[in-house]
């Protein structure tokens, strides 16, 4: 049976080891570097003449910060879908 004591001592571990992995992932946190590129000024023209072809170069030049690895770079797109007609014109199977 569990006295109000062995309770109080068994919470108190618990918190004081979830406070150590909070501030630890607070940490870890804090170091990412999050660079966003928003292609819809550069590609303005491109989206009413689909015969026009829209290429960035150098979108990803980070010149303020130094990054060490490991770098995980993610795509977003919005309101586009795979069955959208200009993806599946454009798509090569390779």
């Amino acid at each position: 049976m569990p006295t109000a004591m062995s309770t109080m001592f068994t919470f108190g571990i618990f918190s004081v080891i979830f406070l150590a992995i909070g501030i630890l992932l607070f940490v870890m946190s804090d170091q990412i570097v999050e660079y966003r590129v928003s292609y819809e000024e550069a590609c303005k023209d491109t989206l009413q003449d689909e015969t026009k072809e829209c290429i960035i170069e150098n979108a990803f030049e980070i010149k303020d910060n130094v990054v060490n690895g490991p770098i995980y770079v993610y795509y977003q797109l919005d309101n586009f879908y795979q069955n959208h007609r200009r993806y599946v014109k454009s798509r090569e199977n390779q």
